[in-house]
C-alpha cells in the first residue's frame, strides 16, 4: 500500500552552485592543436620548406634531415638552439617567418670539368699504342662489314640539383 501524499509540499531549496575543487588541475594552455607527434612534424617539415630551410620530401617522420633543416633555420636566424625535436612553439614561430629565410643549399655534389680532346703531339703516340694493344687483346667476333679506325661512343651525364 502507498501512503497518501500530505497537502501541503515544502519548496525545494535551489541547489547550490559546483565550486572549482582544489583537486583538479587548471590548465593554463590550450589543448595541443595537433593529434599526433607526426601531425606536429609534418606542419614544422611544411613550414621549414616553405621559408627555404627543408628541401626534402614533407612526410611527418621527423628525422636527421628534419634537424638539419632546423639547424639552417637557427643559423639564418641567429638563435642559439640544442632544440631538435619540433614544438607547437617552434611551429608557431616558423609560421611568422618570411620566406627564404634561409638561403638555399648548395650542390653537394661537384660538377665535374669537361675535359679537352687530346690534341698534343706527345699523346698521339702513346694513344696508338694503347689502341693496337687493345685490338690483339680483344679479337672482335667477324663483322658484316669491317670499319677500320676507332668508334666513339659519346655519353652525355647530367647532373641536376634541386
Amino acid at each position: 500500500r502507498i501512503a497518501p501524499l500530505p497537502e501541503a509540499i515544502p519548496a525545494a531549496e535551489p541547489a547550490p552552485a559546483p565550486q572549482a575543487s582544489a583537486a583538479l588541475p587548471v590548465a593554463d594552455t590550450p589543448p595541443p592543436r595537433f593529434s599526433t607527434p607526426e601531425d606536429l612534424a609534418r606542419a614544422t617539415q611544411e613550414e621549414l620548406k616553405r621559408i627555404g630551410c627543408y628541401a626534402a620530401t614533407v612526410d611527418g617522420d621527423w628525422g636527421n634531415g628534419s634537424a638539419r633543416a632546423l639547424g639552417r633555420y637557427y643559423a639564418a636566424t641567429g638563435v642559439k638552439s640544442d632544440e631538435t625535436m619540433p614544438t607547437e612553439a617552434l611551429y608557431d614561430t616558423l609560421r611568422v617567418a618570411p620566406e627564404k629565410t634561409c638561403a638555399p643549399e648548395k650542390a653537394s655534389v661537384p660538377v665535374p670539368k669537361k675535359s679537352a680532346p687530346a690534341t698534343k703531339k706527345s699523346d698521339a703516340p702513346a694513344k696508338k699504342a694503347q689502341q693496337k694493344t687493345q685490338k690483339k687483346a680483344d679479337p672482335a667476333p667477324a663483322a658484316k662489314s669491317e670499319k677500320k679506325g676507332v668508334t666513339c661512343t659519346f655519353i652525355v651525364v647530367a647532373i641536376v640539383c634541386k
